[in-house]
């Protein structure tokens, strides 16, 4: 099973704050929401979803190979996690 982290349609809403990184590069306490959710996810690789525009910036911040690919899909079972979502267990 993968991990697909994607940003929700309402990622606007966050403005100017996300203009110019993905909702889940935002800071939330000490780490970003992307490190909660992969600290919550270890194992599992990932592929993320973002707005066009910011596809190769964040392929390089976060090391991704997969950012906005479909294909990636179709090889396995995926869990999709919204990148604003914050795990709130300990």
């Amino acid at each position: 099973m993968k991990l697909c982290v994607f940003e929700g349609r309402d990622a606007e809403r966050l403005f100017p704050l996300t203009m110019t990184r993905a909702t889940y590069e935002l800071r939330c306490g000490n780490t970003t929401l992307l490190e909660k959710i992969r600290r919550t996810y270890p194992r599992q690789d990932a592929c993320y979803f973002v707005r066009d525009y910011l596809a190769e910036v964040v392929s390089s911040r976060v090391g991704a190979k997969a950012v906005n690919d479909m294909n990636v899909l179709r090889t396995d079972d995926f869990t999709f996690v919204n990148g604003k979502w914050v795990d709130e267990s300990p």
